[in-house]
């Protein structure tokens, strides 16, 4: 396969919870599984992560990349954060953490 410079989930990564419709639960990397509990786009849920490389060329390890979230925030979102993890090993993860950024408003929001 041909690497490009950004990859993406597509829309609606999770499409709900697992009393919902979600295609593949728990779309987790660790013990950490989804709730029975919530609904899709009146709870919390995260719709699509795109990866982008900065600098326009292919993704590549080491190299810098910019992630985009697009979630959807509960309320007015003003208790909604999202955290930003890495880890340089899939087969072996040893998350890193980038960073947290809220939702800044309600519904759908690019984060």
């Amino acid at each position: 396969s041909t690497v490009g410079s950004s990859c993406t989930s597509g829309p609606q990564l999770l499409n709900g919870k697992v009393s919902n419709f979600e295609p593949n639960p728990p779309n987790s990397l660790d013990t950490c599984s989804d709730g029975s509990r919530g609904g899709y786009h009146s709870d919390e849920s995260i719709d699509e992560i795109k990866v982008s490389s900065v600098d326009g060329g292919p993704l590549r390890g080491g190299a810098m990349a910019e992630i985009e979230a697009k979630v959807w925030a509960w309320s007015n979102g003003s208790a909604d954060t999202a955290d930003f993890y890495y880890a340089a090993s899939a087969n072996a993860p040893v998350w890193e953490f980038i960073g947290s950024k809220g939702a800044g408003g309600p519904d759908l929001q690019t984060l």
